[in-house]
């Protein structure tokens, strides 16, 4: 299980969501939205099981700011749904396995759901945290 086998299952299972840009790093600046990127958080190695290291993953996705709010976050809550066809959740429950780069990951959570700023840029959005077994 190498971190570039999963970044890239993990880009592979948000590619689905059709219309979002998935970067399996973070971009240098973001044009298009909406957008996700993935970066690795933190590993522990697995000493009970002998299979490695298990990852926290976080994905961090944006939709445009609109002048109104609540437009925004109509744009933003599909992607926060347990299912849907823009559901970050249902695109990683579709193949845990991350098409064999490990043996189950996780979509354990999402926060910091609001305005976030990426370069310069205020965005509103939202990130996912992602468990990744070995």
């Amino acid at each position: 299980m190498s971190l570039a086998n999963i970044r890239t299952g993990l880009q592979t299972r948000l590619e689905i969501i059709s219309g979002l840009r998935v970067f399996d790093r973070p971009p240098d600046s973001i044009s298009q939205l909406p957008a996700a990127f993935i970066v690795p958080l933190r590993g522990a190695y697995n000493y009970a099981m002998n299979t490695g290291i298990d990852y926290d993953f976080e994905v961090t996705l944006f939709v445009a700011r609109a002048a109104d709010v609540a437009d925004a976050q109509t744009k933003l809550d599909p992607y926060i749904a347990r299912e849907g066809s823009k559901s970050v959740y249902a695109a990683i429950d579709g193949d845990t396995t991350l098409g064999g780069a490990c043996s189950e990951c996780i979509v354990l959570e999402f926060r910091d759901y609001g305005g976030l700023t990426y370069g310069d840029t205020l965005f509103l959005g939202v990130k996912f945290l992602i468990r990744v077994l070995g």
